[in-house]
């Protein structure tokens, strides 16, 4: 079932969905998640941006642990970051959203999808899902660049598409986007790695399986694959090894 379908079948009307959640002013949680992810914008405001620092300072802003908050606080959360959209760094809120699915997946024993809804938000969000150690994460919308950063476990789905190195450092999971940026499967270590189109294979892919299922895919001189650990697929055939 296509991801949209999936959202539809929560949310029939996506764009009234968006417009109650952005008018909710009574939302407590939200309105306390927001406060943190505020805080945390602030501090990169003033600091250099640092991948793991990044997510280090974002979850010492999180006070919420098991049973604080849920799926569709998280959902409702990411709806409502349109309001920071003119925040100078605010394309890097993909890691205060990945972390915070990262944490509330680590302490819930309830594994529900995440479903995160961004058509209505111009930036794209650079990370999502970086360090995924398992969650289902579904979104409609575009996002930015390293998609599915360091991801290790469970599957991420993007309908829309996505900006350059998806896939980069991921390790294992299930990871599929529309179209896909330059350099597709960036330093990929493991996993499957899926697409309809890409603009270019990286030529830093060491192992895993890609699908390209669409359009023209040439393959770079790949500088330290495995051809043991590496398989390539187009248009549902094999190309590599």
């Amino acid at each position: 079932m296509k991801l949209e379908n999936i959202l539809k079948e929560n949310y029939e009307d996506i764009e009234g969905k968006i417009v109650e959640t952005l008018n909710n002013k009574t939302d407590e949680i939200g309105t306390i998640l927001l406060k943190q992810y505020e805080e945390w914008l602030d501090d990169l405001t003033r600091q250099e941006c640092k991948m793991s620092r990044d997510c280090d300072l974002a979850l010492s802003k999180l006070c919420f642990y098991e049973g604080e908050y849920s799926a569709e606080d998280i959902t409702n959360f990411a709806i409502k970051l349109h309001l920071f959209e003119e925040r100078q760094k605010f394309s890097l809120s993909g890691i205060f959203l990945s972390t915070l699915i990262n944490v509330h997946y680590k302490y819930t024993e309830t594994k529900e999808p995440y479903k995160l809804i961004l058509t209505h938000i111009d930036t794209r969000f650079t990370k999502i899902g970086m360090q995924n150690e398992g969650a289902e994460i579904l979104v409609i919308g575009n996002v930015g660049s390293a998609l599915g950063y360091e991801m290790k476990k469970g599957n991420i789905t993007i309908n829309g598409d996505c900006d350059e190195c998806a896939g980069y450092f991921m390790e294992g999971g299930i990871l599929t986007v529309q179209n896909a940026g330059p350099f597709f499967a960036d330093e990929l270590s493991g996993g499957i790695i899926k697409a309809r189109t890409v603009d270019s294979l990286s030529p830093n892919i060491l192992k895993g399986e890609i699908h390209v299922a669409e359009g023209e895919l040439r393959i770079p001189k790949l500088f330290n694959a495995s051809r043991d650990w590496l398989t390539i697929y187009h248009r549902d055939e094999k190309i590599f090894p």
